[in-house]
């Protein structure tokens, strides 16, 4: 009966995980601009880099025209993949300390007063608290050693790296 509860629950969390990663994101819509024009009655949205067009013919009060071009990736650097991936994994970690967190404070509330299972549930509460402040403190170390060299962020560091080239104008 405790693996089927056990789960379910990780089923949910990892469904409401999903749920996170993939859903829309109002942090893309940023950075829009609308304009219209009057003589065709065209309406044009984009985004501050072009990554994204979208053009709808509203002529007529009917739509005769949609297009989209979608980005090729969100990374145009190693520092944004790298801020990327780590923000990835620290999201991932920090549902793993609270399905920790969880799964600590059910088997304390089901321990029925065994000492055994109530330590059981103890040690696991205190190995997730632990684990969450190990992953904040390297996250903080990071961020100080970043600020000490003089960077605002990861993406900030590897934004000063350029290629390597033969042809001198470049290498200026």
């Amino acid at each position: 009966m405790t693996i089927k509860k056990n789960l379910a629950v990780f089923s949910l969390i990892f469904g409401l995980a999903l749920g996170l990663f993939f859903g829309a994101s109002p942090a893309l819509a940023s950075g829009l601009k609308t304009s219209t024009d009057s003589t065709s009655g065209q309406v044009e949205t984009t985004t501050q880099d072009e990554a994204t067009f979208l053009t709808t013919n509203i002529a007529n009060q009917g739509v005769a025209e949609t297009l989209f071009t979608l980005p090729v990736g969100f990374a145009r650097n190693l520092g944004i993949w790298i801020t990327g991936v780590a923000s990835l994994l620290i999201a991932i970690i920090v549902l793993l300390v609270f399905f920790q967190l969880i799964m600590g404070g059910f088997s304390w509330i089901t321990s029925g007063g065994d000492k055994g299972k109530t330590d059981e549930a103890r040690n696991r509460l205190v190995a997730a608290i632990i684990g969450l402040l190990i992953i904040a403190a390297s996250y903080a170390v990071l961020v100080v050693l970043l600020r000490f060299i003089g960077f605002e962020s990861v993406s900030d560091a590897f934004n000063n790296i350029r290629p390597i080239s033969s042809n001198p104008s470049v290498l200026r």
